[in-house]
């Protein structure tokens, strides 16, 4: 039996093989809610196909979008995953007023354990799988702080020169520095090339905290960008 959800796209980022996408369920007794499609696969990334609108477009951060599901995605400590029925095209009803970003805004008191766990290149970034078992919320809209982008060949210690895109921030006087996965902002940044920038123009961030990896960690990312 199949059912949809109308959300409001807050995340539409890379992933290992496709994109994760993501939202806050707009109508309804879920209103406001996070939902997370995932696709029925081994790895539940999001293709392009997957998430294609009838006239072959796709998904932008703030479309209001029907996404027909099948089933809760079960065994994830991701709380918010929904299985899509794949055979549906994803349509396209409207369009969120960015004015009105600050109703969809969370409030935790931190991002996750907060253990100053951290990657090579990055600040309180990750959770060891062990601790990722139970169901959990796993996205959150937040109002970032003293957000500095940098831009660096963060795995050039391993002969891997891509510029990657990592925003270091406070939330609730707590230091991040979270790689950032939104495509457009990425991009942009990357265009500038190696180096720090300020960002006094960023409104808000959607961040996620990933399936965990090959090397045992699920870490937490910047999955969208608002800007002024």
């Amino acid at each position: 039996m199949t059912y949809v959800y109308q959300m409001v796209c807050l995340a539409n980022s890379k992933k290992p093989g496709g994109r994760c996408v993501a939202g806050k369920i707009s109508t309804g007794q879920y209103q406001n809610y996070w939902i997370r499609p995932v696709a029925p696969r081994a790895n539940r990334t999001i293709t392009l196909d997957d998430q294609a609108y009838e006239d072959g477009e796709h998904p932008s951060l703030l479309d209001v979008i029907n996404i027909t599901y099948s089933d809760r995605q079960a065994q994830t400590f991701q709380q918010e995953n929904h299985i899509i029925h794949d055979t549906e095209w994803w349509e396209l009803v409207g369009q969120f007023d960015t004015r009105n970003l600050h109703t969809l805004v969370d409030t935790p008191q931190s991002l996750w354990e907060t253990t100053n766990d951290d990657s090579y290149s990055g600040l309180n970034d990750r959770i060891p799988a062990r601790n990722l078992v139970d169901a959990r919320p796993s996205l959150f809209l937040i109002r970032p702080e003293r957000v500095r982008i940098k831009v660096s060949s963060e795995g050039a210690y391993r002969g891997d020169n891509r510029l990657m895109v990592r925003a270091f921030f406070t939330y609730n006087r707590i230091s991040y520095g979270l790689k950032v996965t939104d495509l457009v902002f990425e991009s942009k940044y990357q265009r500038r090339g190696a180096g720090e920038y300020d960002a006094e123009n960023i409104l808000y961030f959607t961040v996620s905290l990933g399936e965990v990896d090959e090397r045992g960690y699920g870490y937490k990312l910047v999955a969208a960008v608002f800007e002024e």
